[in-house]
């Protein structure tokens, strides 16, 4: 990885948000540039999807910086999560097709569990079940597995960065879920310089991560790119 200092910005916090739009802007960027080279080009679609979530949630981290420390974390683990899909899904064979059948998956238990809800006109579920029967009809078509959804701490093990899941995963975990912490403790004891930098550090770490692992991608496939925008 690079120095810090290569790929960190200091400064006023204006000079941050712009490292951080440029950085969300240049992955959306990747994300159109990314070929299609066949119909089923299941990891071209994932890579081109990864790299537009994460440009969005960038962009939506530098609307909480220094405004809510809650959102603001909730982007930071957000940005964290899509580096390790990312790194898993063009590292490793079949999991794009796998991550593609837990979409289908997701969908399917939704629809399920709006059903558990009965009715008393049968009419009114039956575009529900239209709707699950052609997942299971994708499912069996492109002959994909059921796959539950990755455990994050595999795919941190998985991406190589286990250590950042260790040291970092449990504190996004406190911000963005209603822990004691966070709700008996006043806003001074959570709030403060301290944690904002962690969280800034992490996402400027993380969103260049995802930079570094699309380029790489790109360059496998006959596109150049200039390296880090």
């Amino acid at each position: 990885m690079a120095e810090l200092k290569d790929i960190l910005s200091y400064g006023i916090d204006d000079d941050v948000i712009r490292n951080l739009l440029k950085i969300a802007e240049q992955l959306d960027s990747y994300s159109q540039m990314v070929p299609m080279h066949r119909t089923n080009d299941y990891v071209g679609l994932v890579v081109k999807r990864l790299l537009h979530y994460l440009s969005k949630e960038t962009n939506a981290a530098v609307l909480c910086f220094r405004v809510d420390i809650h959102a603001f974390a909730w982007r930071v683990r957000n940005v964290f999560e899509g580096v390790l899909l990312l790194e898993h899904v063009t590292k490793n064979k079949n999991s794009a097709e796998a991550f593609i059948a837990q979409k289908i998956g997701d969908e399917k238990t939704i629809l399920e569990s709006l059903l558990s809800l009965g009715s008393s006109a049968a009419e009114n579920t039956s575009p529900i079940r239209e709707r699950i029967d052609k997942a299971n009809a994708v499912l069996r078509k492109h002959g994909f597995e059921k796959t539950p959804p990755w455990r994050t701490d595999f795919l941190a093990i998985s991406a190589g960065l286990k250590y950042e899941y260790d040291a970092f995963y449990k504190l996004y975990s406190k911000y963005v879920h209603p822990s004691a912490w966070t709700i008996l403790s006043d806003a001074d004891e959570y709030e403060t310089i301290q944690y904002w930098e962690i969280f800034l550090v992490q996402v400027q770490l993380h969103s260049q991560h995802a930079l570094a692992c699309a380029e790489a991608f790109l360059s496998t496939r006959g596109e150049f790119v200039r390296k880090n925008g």
